[in-house]
């Protein structure tokens, strides 16, 4: 448990100075709701794929928009959009990436940094993941 422990922290460390978790702060331009914010949620968002090993594991996982910015999306597949955008326009490394449904109400996690872009607002819990 501790070995898992201090490799979440190892991979969290990594992905905060490269900032790889997250794009620019406007979320890369990318829609984050399709269709009316206000009738969204939950709530999904896109990180490292590794951390499906340690939902799996039943590490508790959670983003947090201290480290990086993370861009919300109201739907499974907006966030799998901007996530493809973010990989074909370079604002994310090359890599094995996962939509992640995030715990909470949209409401209450969800930031709008421009029209139609939403940033995550404090840390949240990944509860599982999409694709």
């Amino acid at each position: 448990m501790l070995l898992r422990c201090f490799a979440l922290f190892c991979l969290t460390a990594v992905l905060s100075l490269t900032g790889c978790a997250g794009g620019s702060a406007d979320g890369g331009a990318v829609p984050s709701a399709s269709g009316e914010p206000s009738e969204c949620t939950e709530a999904y968002a896109f990180a490292p794929a590794a951390y499906v090993i340690h939902i799996v594991s039943g590490d508790a996982v959670i983003l947090d928009p201290l480290s990086n910015d993370f861009p919300l999306f109201c739907d499974a597949q907006s966030a799998a959009k901007g996530l493809e955008s973010g990989l074909a326009e370079g604002r994310l490394p090359a890599g094995d990436w996962k939509v992640y449904r995030v715990y909470g109400e949209w409401s209450d996690l969800a930031t709008e940094v421009s029209p139609g872009v939403f940033l995550l607002n404090k840390p949240a819990p990944i509860v599982d993941w999409v694709n």
